[in-house]
């Protein structure tokens, strides 16, 4: 089993500590007078939610934002839970900037209220992010921060979840030793929990946790070559998911089982397992996880001389992935986000007219919903409208022995029935809109593109330079400028944050501060990032509540061509200087962000940014980058490049007579293969 599997788990793990009874649900909704309390309808959508997000995120998501639009209304009336489950369900929807955005509104909650608990439990789920943003520095900062507030306040329970992400960073380090003492003392912990707690809820939450934690030293054993102790482990796992039920979990493990059998040769053990983790799965439409079976098979029937059989299963296998990460699968997932605002209103009329309005508002409200996200819905909002006329009919069934509800539910479904009318006669106006706005989006690479530096200016300039910039999507959230004044120069190299169209808004903004804080005198590099810094919190008003918390990574350098002095300062982006000889100088940049997250008492100007002095020689060049090169997922291993591999390239190409941008985009695509292309790519070098 992978360790994104093990991820999963955890997500899975941190939402169901705050999941009560679905029964509690379908109680209050059929009360008799609908009297319900503020505090017990939040709860009722918390564990709708719940139970949603097992097979459908995006509705889980829409019950959510209920949640929150409630609790608004109400004075904000436990908002912290509610944008804490948010961030969990967008993290799994794989929108980490939303997750992110959603957890430090609850930091600044837990701040604002001096509450350490909740301050050392939304630590966790930030860390939890950036584990999966490859960001495992962050990840362990702020992981041990949890941990050092839960263990001053002997918070037991805290500590025992953020141990388990605590551990899975390990993992990804690939510091085993490390990972297995974390995990082992998180097992300790929920295995005294399970043999103290009393209410069967709890216990059976306790199991699972448990489970999950099996799972993953069995995954530590597996790395260290412990083959027979993670066959132990996870065959434990196995006994507590086939107990519980949780089949989506036995495959898994049956998968994982599959495989450490195959790698001690027991091939009929390998084969029984493999075919369980297939049986289990049925016709469900788990495509990962059916890839993974066939793929054990075929390595089963290679094992077992049986080629024409092997080959089948490898073929069924490469069809599967191919069907995972086809360029069709990646435009359903753009649909899906450009239809969930329609959903959202949808569910939201649904669930309250249920209790307060008549049918001719919901139909009003749909109507409306429909006129405002035109330019975002898409042929799967039939299925949609489909779960929200199966949802209906529940209710109908729920409250058949009034009959002023049965026929309120009746006339909703007509509503439905009218909506889904109306959307089949605007399928093609739909169309035209979503065209329209790829045509947008073309155009605004466009203009991104004119903001580039001259080509022939920094031809001039420099003996030599290269730039690679190579965005993940249309446009782009990196960005190169240049400009220069006499025998000055100043040369920039700027990762924004997120990429896309929301990172190329953010280059537009990047490019006009740089301007405007340059302007026809050559400036020192500290001096331009203050100014980029304060014009964009100022700009973007982070200061204020809910304020959005974009920023940008820069590295700047002032060149002086004639004593071929540079001055370099960074924002989390550094340079490296090479020479023939393959030495290699590194200068890290400042810690201190761009933009971004304000804390309630820190000023504006309060951001300082230290100054660097190089002294170049002859042949000697200067690297500018973002992260996007080195994070790229590729080779023989498909794992993460890294910075020393990134470094190696570098070193071998000035080793070269002549360095070219052709250079780096082949070794680039070459060594990210088949994979998706994963961040922004920006990589500038030059000599004077």
């Amino acid at each position: 089993m992978s360790v994104i599997y093990k991820l999963a788990f955890t997500l899975t793990f941190l939402f169901a500590e705050n999941y009560m009874s679905a029964q509690a649900y379908d109680q209050n909704l059929s009360s008799k007078d609908e009297r319900i309390s503020d505090s017990l309808y939040l709860d009722s959508l918390c564990d709708l939610s719940y139970d949603l997000s097992f097979n459908n995120l995006d509705s889980a998501l829409i019950v959510i934002e209920e949640f929150l639009s409630y609790s608004r209304e109400r004075e904000n009336l436990n908002i912290e839970l509610g944008m804490t489950i948010k961030g969990y369900l967008h993290n799994q929807l794989g929108d980490p900037k939303t997750a992110l955005d959603c957890f430090f509104y609850v930091l600044k909650i837990g701040e604002d209220s001096s509450d350490s608990t909740l301050i050392s439990q939304v630590y966790n789920d930030i860390a939890m992010v950036y584990m999966e943003l490859r960001e495992y520095e962050k990840a362990l900062y702020y992981n041990e921060n949890s941990l050092n507030i839960s263990r001053s306040q002997n918070d037991l329970k805290t500590i025992s979840l953020t141990l388990n992400n605590y551990g899975l960073v390990f993992l990804y380090l690939e510091d085993y030793e490390k990972a297995n003492e974390v995990f082992n003392e998180a097992l300790v912990l929920k295995e005294k929990f399970l043999e103290e707690e009393t209410d069967l809820d709890e216990k059976y939450y306790l199991e699972i946790d448990i489970a999950m934690l099996e799972s993953n030293l069995g995954l530590v054993y597996q790395n260290r070559k412990q083959f027979q102790k993670a066959i132990d482990i996870t065959n434990k796992a196995v006994f507590i998911y086939d107990k519980l039920g949780l089949d989506f979990y036995l495959i898994q493990s049956y998968t994982t089982l599959a495989e450490l059998y195959l790698l001690i040769n027991e091939v009929s053990l390998a084969k029984k397992y493999a075919e369980l983790s297939l049986e289990l799965l049925g016709d469900e439409q788990f495509i990962e996880l059916k890839a993974n079976s066939f793929g054990v098979l075929s390595m089963v029937y290679e094992k077992l001389n049986k080629n024409e059989i092997a080959l089948t299963y490898k073929e069924s296998e490469q069809v599967l992935n191919d069907s995972l990460y086809s360029l069709v699968n990646k435009e359903a997932l753009a649909e899906a986000e450009i239809k969930y605002e329609y959903d959202k209103k949808a569910f939201s009329d649904s669930l309250v007219n249920i209790q307060k309005q008549r049918v001719f508002e919901a139909s009003l409200e749909v109507k409306n919903a429909e006129l405002k996200s035109q330019n975002r819905i898409t042929n799967g909002i039939i299925f949609i409208l489909f779960l929200i006329v199966v949802f209906s009919i529940i209710l109908w069934l729920r409250f058949q022995k009034n009959q002023q509800e049965k026929e309120l539910i009746k006339e909703q479904k007509n509503v439905m029935d009218e909506a889904y009318t109306e959307l089949e006669e605007n399928k093609i106006e739909i169309e035209k809109k979503n065209k329209e706005i790829i045509d947008s989006i073309y155009y605004a690479r466009y203009i991104q593109r004119a903001l580039y530096p001259d080509e022939d200016h920094m031809q001039a300039f420099f003996e030599d330079y290269v730039v690679f910039n190579l965005p993940k999507d249309i446009v782009g959230g990196d960005f190169h400028w240049f400009k220069s004044f006499g025998d000055k120069a100043i040369v920039i190299a700027a990762d924004c944050t997120g990429h896309g169209v929301p990172g190329g808004f953010i280059t537009v903004l990047g490019n006009l501060f740089i301007e405007s804080s340059t302007g026809d005198l050559p400036k020192y590099p500290d001096e331009i990032l203050s100014d980029i810094n304060n014009e964009l919190v100022t700009v973007l008003k982070q200061h204020e509540k809910d304020a959005i918390q974009d920023g940008m990574d820069l590295g700047i350098c002032l060149i002086d061509k004639k004593t071929r002095k540079i001055t370099f300062s960074g924002s989390r982006n550094g340079v490296y200087v090479v020479n023939k000889k393959g030495d290699l100088m590194e200068i890290k940049g400042d810690y201190t962000p761009v933009g971004g997250f304000y804390s309630k008492k820190e000023k504006i100007n309060n951001r300082k940014y230290e100054t660097h002095e190089i002294k170049l020689k002859k042949d000697e060049w200067v690297f500018m980058y973002s992260d996007g090169y080195y994070d790229q997922f590729g080779g023989d291993r498909n794992k993460s490049m890294g910075s020393t591999r990134f470094k190696n390239v570098l070193v071998h190409a000035v080793k070269n007579d002549k360095l070219q941008t052709s250079d780096f985009k082949n070794h680039f695509f070459s060594w990210m293969g088949d994979n998706d292309q994963l961040d922004d790519v920006l990589l500038m070098g030059f000599t004077l």
